[in-house]
């Protein structure tokens, strides 16, 4: 009888508005009263107030439902009283009661720690409303992280979703509920940065688990966010085919498929009646007054893509004009002929054809469109914001900035009153808007050379006050991609406005040009001059630099936790990642504006600012290189020991290794809870145990810093320099770039601070260009484009040309002392320890000489010949001919090369069936000195194709090369032993792609990410004799070294260290004997990586015996 008069009373119930519904519930009630006690009269009525007390609750009157409740619970007493019931608690009523109350709770913490409380209970009691009370638990805890910023809010978010995750799955068994939660979290996740890859992998296994699952519009749902995941990670392909999967998804028919019970081996219940109090719980919706939720669905595609934004308003804009038109709206008669093309024209205007009629015109029919009829108003409303928003984007492309300004007023003035349903489709819109204003009003000034102007002042100022409102939403929504973007705005507006300041001191003190410009007679003085800068200028000029390194900073920590997490693959798949996503941040950027800032002081910079200039230009380079390998790279035993013998910090790093184990074991979604305790627990060891700290780094591969020059010091036992170009493009409309040279070394025992030293350098990244294209790059040329290279000119004009470059290092280094240089951009093409330097022919003449990609690479190459350090495994070299037999007689030198090597070390040479490219690729593994002596190909853009050519091992067609290559895609996913070493003598071996933030693509860098502690490579197109030649005098000093007795060798933990650093500079002395050979002929040959190549006491006596 229950549940028949139950049905009858919901359905008059629902179809009622809350407002109207006591006289339904009163006469409801009198018509149970009459109901005998025998047939459950008080269970009715308990249930009847239940559900009366949730519609208050609706209606936000808390002390009406608090009667209700008390109410429902009395005739639930009474009826428990009657029938015996003795545990009512554990019923499903008071179960639901008790989830109810939890809406009459004011105080915010009281209400979720009651919660709380609730949802533990439930769970150890297996109540019915547990999943309700875990999800509130977690919508309580995730508002008010989003209010407070606390973390403690965050960590029981995540908590209480580990525990509705379980429950989901193996007690409710819902895979829908499983979803919503999860799109839930993932919603989080996108904005905490570091937990988008891992939730990424969560959605992933979900689909890989329930392949079953076939609930379109639900599966649908969780490809949004999947492709919001991509999309926030860069990964836009893969996005946009994850959208497409979802359209077909939103579109297609509702299926049955398997969306409960989800455990294995589940068997249906056997049906039975039920006495549930409660039918599913009511929710506080915010009612779509025009009834079509639909309508919004076709425009989550579009709000990405501004062509179809802007024909998908226009065309409704057309459609609801031609509606009003024909129910006798008089006021829009202008308009009864219009056409698409019509007004499409008075929408988005040609820059030709904006003029006030139109623009009136446009007015009017926003005027329209802002007051809706009824049925219409949230749809006409959304309608106007995407026509607004597609206009201002219309006029962006235009660059009509007053016109884009004013549509984005507009929008933010309508945003205030918007309904929240609109608000809901369209978050963060207020701060997108804000943020868009303040870009327009710097748009002009990135075209001007002058800011002295009225103008210039204002928009600077309105640009700032415009910034930090925006950043204020942003940084109340928790939206940290976008704080970045606009504190890095933030510092380039501090840039524009000290440069403004700068301008006008200059002015004033011009005695001939009081207004109107800047004097341009006589010699220009330095920029940040500080004879330009009265006292009350220069303390401005401080404040504003301040406020914009510490904005810079800000953005820069968000971007590299941002890149740190974009992947926790290593090989390709982890580095094309990370380089995507670095890219779309332009970081570099960043970090360009805040070395501006710290050199726009008034004066010479201090030693402080060049420490901090120093520290800049370590975050920039090869970030995405240095992390890959660091996420593959093993833990350097000699720092593992160190660990160990700290007993806090041993127990710490074996947690941290059971945690990673418990990773590796895990299946599918599993991992996303495991891989957020991982990186709760390495925070907790970075801030509590230096030596953790140290590990972390090196795997994180953090910046180089000035502790760790002391440490690479330490290890190569050998003093060194370590040397980086950078370079600076000019930052305002008519600079010129600089190109900066840092140095820094260990200093003396009577001087322990280690301070970086910088030269502004007066050779120019022109110059570098124009070289370049001369002998490296020629438009013409006969037979080879280096074919110029080979003559003495090409050295003189070297010199002469580009000796700046490493000319302050004649002051800086002393002879002997170990160089690690470090290029920039285009300087990576060039060899330039072949520069001329004072009293020597050669910079490699006077010092021995390394190439590293940044100097944070260098620490990882350091630390994976550590690992062969203690107890290193055999060389077991391999020698390998790429060259095919077919191609014998040109390239004999080379074949014979790799026979006498071979010879030498005492194995065998690999060479035409021998050196196929599976026997290459298993030598690979097994070998920790592998000479490849071959041909090279650049016959793609992609420098994932940039490969090496090694003989088939079977016979081809007639006409086609018997070859195969191995790509630099391919050596990215290779593993090779710790501490080994690559010698490449192959054309163009070392050349390589680089992109902005000198992000290095190309073989060396896919060596380096295999575990190769360092390589030699080649900078040009070789001739076979010359590979040759270098080949023989590089070998000669390495073996020269393994059979050294003299004390001149280095040794560590009972192994012998060859100095390949040395190797390569008696190889560059022998080829440049008479210190005048042409460039050609021995100075494409680069060192990159590590210098010390460890050598087990088998090794040694092997090559005693038999390498001489």
């Amino acid at each position: 009888m229950f549940n028949e008069a139950n049905a009858l009373f919901r359905v008059e119930l629902n179809r009622t508005p809350p407002e109207d519904r006591g006289p339904v519930v009163n006469e409801f009630l009198e018509a149970v009263a009459s109901i005998p006690l025998s047939r459950g009269r008080d269970y009715i009525e308990a249930v009847v107030r239940l559900q009366w007390a949730t519609t208050h609750i609706q209606l936000q009157a808390q002390e009406s439902a608090a009667e209700e409740f008390d109410k429902s619970a009395a005739a639930f007493q009474r009826f428990c009283g009657d029938f015996d019931i003795r545990n009512k608690e554990a019923t499903p009523h008071m179960q639901a009661m008790a989830y109810e109350r939890l809406s009459c709770i004011d105080d915010p913490i009281d209400k979720l720690e009651r919660t709380e409380e609730l949802a533990a209970h439930m769970e150890a009691v297996g109540g019915t409303k547990t999943g309700y009370c875990l999800a509130a638990a977690a919508d309580l805890s995730r508002k008010y992280y989003e209010v407070t910023g606390m973390e403690l809010f965050r960590t029981t978010y995540f908590d209480v979703q580990k525990r509705l995750d379980t429950y989901d799955q193996t007690v409710s068994e819902d895979i829908c509920d499983l979803v919503h939660h999860h799109v839930d979290l993932i919603s989080v996740a996108l904005a905490s940065l570091i937990d988008r890859d891992k939730a990424l992998d969560w959605v992933d296994a979900f689909f890989k688990e329930y392949q079953h699952f076939d609930a379109p519009v639900v599966r649908a749902l969780l490809r949004r966010s999947q492709a919001s995941l991509l999309r926030s990670l860069r990964r836009l392909d893969e996005a946009g085919r994850v959208d497409e999967e979802a359209i077909r998804l939103e579109t297609s028919s509702p299926s049955v498929g398997n969306w409960m019970h989800t455990r294995r081996g589940y068997r249906a219940p056997t049906r039975r009646s039920t006495t549930s109090s409660v039918q599913p719980d009511p929710q506080n919706q915010v009612q779509d007054d025009d009834g079509e939720e639909t309508f919004y669905w076709g425009w989550s595609d579009a709000i990405g893509d501004q062509a179809k934004m802007q024909e998908m308003s226009i065309q409704l804009v057309l459609k609801w004009l031609l509606e009003d038109i024909t129910t006798g709206n008089s006021a829009l008669e202008e308009f009864r002929e219009m056409t698409e093309a019509a007004l499409k024209a008075i929408v988005l205007p040609k820059a030709v054809d904006i003029n006030e009629l139109a623009e009136e015109r446009y007015m009017r029919l926003c005027a329209w469109l802002g007051k809706p009829p009824v049925h219409q108003k949230n749809r006409r409303l959304f309608c106007l914001v995407m026509l607004r928003f597609g206009r201002q984007m219309h006029f962006s492309d235009l660059k009509l900035w007053d016109l884009r300004l004013s549509e984005l007023q507009s929008l933010l003035e309508l945003e205030e009153s918007l309904p929240q349903i609109i608000r809901d489709k369209f978050p963060g819109s207020k701060g997108s808007w804000l943020g868009q204003m303040a870009l327009t009003y710097m748009a002009p000034l990135d075209y001007s050379a002058d800011f002295t102007s009225a103008e210039s002042g204002e928009r600077l100022s309105n640009a700032q006050a415009y910034n930090d409102r925006a950043l204020t939403e942003y940084r109340r929504n928790k939206d940290l991609v976008r704080v970045a973007l606009h504190q890095r705005s933030g510092a380039q507006i501090c840039m524009f406005m000290i440069r403004r300041i700068r301008q006008l001191e200059q002015q004033a003190a011009s005695p001939s040009n009081t207004r109107g410009g800047i004097a341009d007679n006589g010699p220009k003085k330095a920029e940040n001059d500080s004879v330009f800068l009265s006292v009350f200028a220069e303390t401005e000029v401080h404040d504003i630099r301040n406020r914009g390194i510490s904005q810079a900073e800000e953005a820069d920590e968000i971007f590299s936790l941002s890149e740190l997490h974009a992947s926790s693959s290593s090989g390709l798949e982890g580095i094309t990642h990370r380089q995507s996503i670095t890219a779309s941040n332009a970081n570099a950027f960043t970090i360009l504006t805040a070395i501006e800032l710290l050199l726009a002081a008034p004066g010479e910079p201090s030693d402080e600012t060049i420490t901090k200039v120093w520290q800049w230009v370590q975050k920039y380079k090869a970030r995405s290189l240095a992390r890959t390998i660091g996420v593959r790279i093993s833990d350097p035993p000699e720092l593992v020991s160190k660990i160990k013998a700290c007993p806090d910090a041993a127990r710490g790093y074996e947690e941290m290794r059971a945690m990673e184990q418990r990773i590796k074991e895990a299946q599918g979604m599993a991992k996303f809870n495991l891989r957020r305790q991982l990186d709760t627990y390495r925070r907790t060891m970075r801030e509590t145990h230096d030596l953790m700290r140290q590990l972390l780094d090196l795997r994180e591969a953090q910046p180089f810093d000035l502790s760790d020059v002391a440490r690479i010091k330490a290890q190569s036992g050998t003093p060194i320099v370590l040397v980086d170009w950078f370079y600076l493009p000019p930052y305002f409309t008519g600079d010129t770039g600089r190109l900066l040279l840092l140095t820094v070394k260990e200093r003396s025992k009577r001087n322990l601070n280690i301070k970086p030293t910088m030269d502004v350098l007066t050779t120019k990244v022109r110059d570098v260009i124009a070289w370049q294209k001369t002998y490296l790059t020629p438009e013409k040329f006969e037979d080879m484009p280096e074919e110029n290279l080979n003559t003495k000119e090409a050295r003189k004009a070297f010199d002469s040309m580009l000796g700046g470059l490493i000319a302050p290092l004649a002051r800086r280094v002393k002879p002997g002392e170990l160089i690690v240089l470090c290029p920039s951009s285009s300087l990576h093409r060039l060899p330039l320890h072949a520069l001329a330097i004072k009293g020597y022919e050669a910079l490699i003449h006077r010092n021995p000489v390394v190439y590293t990609h940044s100097q944070s690479l260098l620490r990882s190459c350091f630390a994976a010949t550590d690992l062969a350090r203690p107890l290193p495994a055999r060389i077991n070299a391999r020698f390998i001919s790429g060259i095919a037999e077919s191609e014998s007689v040109y390239h004999k030198a080379g074949r014979t090369s790799i026979q006498t090597l071979a010879r030498r070390f005492r194995t065998d040479p690999m060479i035409d069936r021998t050196a196929s490219k599976k026997l290459f690729l298993d030598a690979a593994g097994q070998s920790r000195l592998l000479h490849l002596h071959t041909h090279c190909g650049w016959e793609s853009k992609d420098p994932l194709d940039h490969k090496v050519e090694l003989p088939m091992s079977c016979a081809q067609p007639k006409g086609q090369r018997p070859v195969e290559s191995v790509t630099a895609r391919e050596f990215f996913d290779i593993q090779v032993s710790p501490g080994t070493h690559i010698n490449m003598i192959a054309c163009q071996g070392g050349v390589m792609d680089v992109q902005l933030g000198d992000e290095v693509m190309g073989l060396v860098p896919a060596l380096m990410c295999s575990g190769a502690s360092s390589t030699v490579s080649t900078l040009w197109r070789i001739q076979d004799t010359h590979g040759s030649r270098f080949a023989k005098v590089f070998f000669d000093s390495f073996l020269k070294q393994s059979a050294s007795t003299d004390g001149n060798t280095s040794k560590a933990g009972g192994s012998l260290i060859v100095n390949l650093a040395k190797a390569m500079q008696q190889a560059a002395d022998a080829m440049d004997e008479m210190k005048e050979a042409p460039l050609y002929e021995w100075a494409g040959y680069v060192l990159h990586g590590c210098w010390q190549f460890p050598l087990s006491e088998q090794d040694i006596t092997s090559l005693q015996t038999g390498g001489m």
